[in-house]
């Protein structure tokens, strides 16, 4: 298991949210989110035990009402698969775009996942 596992388990929380893109969003039509994972390996004696994972979701929409009830879904969604993965929320922060007048709510995730 590795990041893509993680990934996998994101995008799947997300399924009845609105669509959700690694990287880069493949559309400029809002809601959308955009995720990105920074990972690393966690060790012990005997070689990889796990990945660390710190996971940043950008939810994206038209008006602020409509990002902030994205990302309550959003947050209970992920706060859902804390059956397979260790989940710490480390912050929300709303903005909004002046180039494509979106409002935006990022969402920082410290993810624990054991092998």
């Amino acid at each position: 298991m590795n990041s893509s596992s993680i990934a996998d388990k994101i995008v799947a929380a997300f399924k009845d949210i609105c669509p959700i893109y690694a990287d880069e969003a493949e559309t400029d039509k809002a809601p959308y989110a955009v995720y990105t994972i920074d990972e690393e390996a966690v060790y012990d004696m005997d070689g990889i035990c796990g990945w660390l994972a710190t996971v940043t979701i950008a939810i994206c929409a038209t008006t602020f009402d409509s990002s902030d009830a994205l990302a309550d879904s959003a947050i209970t969604a992920v706060e859902g698969l804390r059956d397979s993965l260790g989940i710490k929320l480390d912050g929300r922060q709303p903005y909004e775009t002046s180039e494509a007048k979106l409002y935006v709510v990022l969402l920082n995730y410290t993810i624990r996942e054991a092998i």
